[in-house]
C-alpha cells in the first residue's frame, strides 16, 4: 500500500468527525420520533375523547340539552341581575356612607372650633375676672387709703375743734357780754351761741354782735339771734374757703329764697361794689317779715390785713347807713352782727375801725389802745396779730387826715 502514516491519519480524524456527526443526527432523529410518538397519542386520546362525547350527545335527548342550556341562562341572568342590584346597593350604601364620613368630618371640625372657642372663651373670662380682680383690688386698696385719709383728716379736724373750742370758751369766760338765746323745750343747751355783745362809741349799749361763722349745725341758731336781737346789718368779713380750709359755712340764699329751719329767706336785691357785696333780705317768721341788708366782704385775707384802707372806711359808713334805714323800716333796731370766722381777728379790726371813726368824727381824736381794751373786756381775743393792730392804726390815721 502506498498510503502514507499522515494519509491515514487525516482519513482517521475524517471518519471520527463523521461518526461524531452521524451520532448527533441520530440523536435528533431519536427526538423527533418521541415527540411525533407523544403526538400521536395524544390525538389518540382527542379522538377517544371526542368520540365519547359523540357517543353522550347521541345517547342524551336535545330537550334536556336545552333546558339545562335555558335554565342556566335564567341563573345567570338572575346573578346578573343580583349583580347589578348588588352595585346599586354598595353605590348608594358608598354614597351614604360618603354623606356619614362628610356629616362625621363637619362634627369633628366643629368640636375642634368649638374647643378651640372653648379655649379662647376660658382664656378670656380667666383674663377678665384676672382683670376684674385686679380692678376691685385696686379700688378696695384706693377706699383702705381714702377711709385711711378720711380718718386722718377727721382726727385732725376733731383735734382742731377741739382746739378752737377750747380757744373760744377761755375767750368767752367774761359772762356779762355772752348772748343768750331764748332755750327750746327739752333743750337745755340750745340757749348757746357764739357771741359776745360789743360795747360801741363811747359807751353804746350792744351795739354790736361779734360771733362766730355759722357752722352747717348753727345755721338755724344764728338766724334765731338775728330774730331775737331784731339785727338790722349782718356783716360777714370772709370767704367760705381759704386756702383750701372752711371757713364758715353758705347761710344765705344766691339768689332765690331758701328755708333754714322755721326761717323763710329770700333775697329782695343784691349791690355789687369792688370789694364787697350787698343783699337785702327777707326774713320771715310766725306770720311777721322784717329786712336786713347783708354786707359780704371778700378782699380781707385770713390772719392778715387789705392793702388799701378806703373800701373797709366805705364799708363802715354804708353799714352805719344801713342800719339807721332799716330802724325805720322795721321799726325796731337791734345789734350789728358782725363775724369773719373765729369771729374775734377781722372782726375785732371792723368794730375797732367803727368805733374809732365815730370817736373822731365827734372829738378829732382816737385812743386805740382803749377801743382795744374795751374790746378785749366783753370778747377775748379781738384783734389777734399785729399787722390787724397797725392796720387799724393807719386806717385811722388815713381817716383823719382826710378829716383835717
Amino acid at each position: 500500500m502506498n498510503l502514507s502514516l499522515d494519509t491515514i491519519l487525516t482519513n482517521a480524524r475524517e471518519l471520527v468527525s463523521r461518526l461524531r456527526r452521524d451520532d448527533a443526527t441520530a440523536d435528533t432523529a431519536v427526538s423527533q420520533a418521541q415527540y411525533v410518538q407523544e403526538r400521536i397519542l395524544s390525538m389518540k386520546q382527542y379522538g377517544d375523547d371526542l368520540a365519547e362525547l359523540n357517543d353522550i350527545s347521541s345517547h342524551r335527548p336535545k330537550i334536556d340539552i336545552l333546558y339545562n342550556i335555558q335554565k342556566e341562562n335564567r341563573l345567570i341572568k338572575q346573578l346578573q341581575k343580583e349583580n347589578e342590584e348588588l352595585k346599586q346597593l354598595v353605590t348608594e350604601h358608598r354614597s351614604v356612607l360618603e354623606k356619614i364620613m362628610y356629616k362625621y368630618r363637619q362634627h369633628v371640625q366643629q368640636l375642634k372650633l368649638m374647643e378651640e372657642k372653648e379655649k379662647i372663651a376660658v382664656q378670656l373670662f380667666n383674663a377678665g375676672l384676672a382683670q376684674e380682680i385686679q380692678e376691685k383690688a385696686s379700688k378696695i386698696q384706693e377706699m383702705a387709703l381714702i377711709m385711711q385719709r378720711a380718718i386722718d383728716i377727721d382726727d385732725t379736724n376733731n383735734a382742731a375743734q377741739e382746739e378752737r373750742i377750747s380757744a373760744l370758751l377761755l375767750e368767752n369766760r367774761d359772762e356779762h357780754s355772752r348772748v343768750k338765746l331764748s332755750e327750746l323745750p327739752d333743750d337745755p343747751v340750745s340757749s348757746y351761741i357764739n357771741a359776745n355783745y360789743i360795747t360801741g362809741w363811747p359807751n353804746e349799749y350792744h351795739a354790736f354782735i361779734a360771733t362766730q361763722g355759722p357752722l352747717s349745725n348753727t345755721i338755724i341758731d344764728f338766724y334765731r339771734m338775728i330774730w331775737q336781737e331784731y339785727t338790722p346789718v349782718v356783716v360777714m368779713i370772709t370767704r367760705l374757703f381759704e386756702n383750701n380750709k372752711s371757713k364758715c359755712e353758705r347761710y344765705i340764699p344766691d339768689s332765690r329764697a331758701h328755708q333754714y329751719g322755721p326761717f323763710y329767706v329770700e333775697v329782695k336785691s343784691i349791690n355789687y361794689q369792688n370789694d364787697y357785696e350787698i343783699r337785702r333780705l327777707i326774713i320771715k317768721f310766725e306770720n311777721e317779715q322784717r329786712e336786713v341788708d347783708h354786707y359780704w366782704y371778700t378782699a380781707w385775707p385770713d390772719h392778715s390785713c387789705p392793702n388799701v384802707v378806703q373800701p373797709l372806711i366805705e364799708l363802715v359808713h354804708d353799714v352805719e347807713k344801713s342800719r339807721i334805714d332799716l330802724s325805720k323800716i322795721n321799726k325796731r333796731s337791734g345789734p350789728v352782727i358782725v363775724h369773719c370766722s373765729a369771729g374775734i381777728g377781722r372782726t375785732g379790726c371792723f368794730i375797732a375801725l367803727s368805733n374809732g371813726i365815730k370817736q373822731l368824727n365827734k372829738e378829732h381824736s382816737v385812743d386805740v389802745l382803749r377801743i382795744l381794751c374795751n374790746l378785749r373786756r366783753d370778747r377775748g381775743g379781738m384783734i389777734q396779730t399785729n399787722d390787724q393792730y397797725q392796720f387799724v392804726h393807719q386806717a385811722l390815721s388815713e381817716y383823719a387826715r382826710r378829716l383835717q
